[in-house]
């Protein structure tokens, strides 16, 4: 598959407006994690020297919470969201975005689908995960999965990390303390993040430790919120990070005459 790197080098537009490629986020899947993707990038911009407005990147955004919930129709045969992103994707590049992120884990389930179906390239979270995996933790095979049950069914990173010969450790049966903190009357998507479902998962982190994960791996955007900053005894990759430094470097290189590594 061409990289989006040399699919944008290919479509390099001169506009004095439009100094670089944009991200188009595909958005809304919960509104707060797309708020909190979007804090990322600006601060990974000003981490990589942006000291004025006029120093940061042009981002494209599009919220569509109406986006059906993408574990229920994994698990339950519910109502697709694909049609939901092909929505967003096409608001997003008729608004001008060069390249698009989608905003969700478990929507990587439809990831195909959608690049079929849309003119422009769109970053993978597993790709991009497995690469900075590969080149940062070469010697770790024990990987702790903290995702929802939707993407823990779909074998969303299991397929991409397994042939790899990653062990994929699925913290059973704490999956369903992980999935109330996530999804039921206290949790993150109800409320936002309190105390209790910011306990719970934690106590999730400390069982996939305990079965003997090398690694712990972020893979819901809600998760990501929830355990933001914090130290455990062994590393932590959090592929919504991940995913956000790769579409700055992305953004800031494509267009330049210099090559692209990897800069989480």
């Amino acid at each position: 598959m061409e990289s989006i790197l040399s699919i944008l080098q290919s479509r390099k537009k001169q506009h004095p407006l439009k100094p670089h490629p944009v991200p188009g986020l595909l958005g809304g899947m919960g509104p707060e994690s797309t708020l909190d993707f979007y804090r990322r990038i600006f601060e990974i911009s000003v981490s990589r020297g942006a000291r004025r407005d006029q120093d940061h990147l042009q981002v494209l955004i599009s919220i569509l919470p109406q986006t059906p919930d993408r574990t229920q129709a994994i698990l339950e045969q519910g109502e697709s969201p694909l049609p939901y992103l092909m929505e967003s994707a096409s608001r997003l590049e008729l608004a001008g975005a060069d390249f698009l992120v989608v905003i969700c884990n478990t929507a990587h389930y439809y990831l195909d689908d959608l690049r079929q179906r849309c003119n422009l390239p769109i970053l993978s979270f597993e790709e991009e995960t497995l690469d900075y995996l590969k080149s940062r933790y070469s010697t770790v095979k024990r990987i702790g999965l903290l995702a929802t049950r939707g993407t823990y069914q779909a074998g969303i990173y299991r397929r991409y990390l397994e042939p790899e010969g990653y062990q994929v450790l699925i913290p059973e049966p704490e999956v369903d303390k992980l999935m109330e903190a996530i999804y039921g009357p206290s949790g993150i998507k109800s409320v936002g993040l309190t105390s209790e479902s910011q306990r719970i998962i934690e106590q999730v982190v400390q069982a996939s430790i305990q079965q003997g994960a090398e690694l712990l791996l972020l893979a819901c955007t809600e998760i990501s919120l929830a355990l933001r900053g914090h130290q455990w005894p062994v590393p932590v990759v959090d592929t919504v990070d991940v995913a956000a430094h790769r579409v700055v470097e992305i953004a800031l290189t494509a267009w330049s005459e210099s090559g692209s590594q990897h800069s989480v």
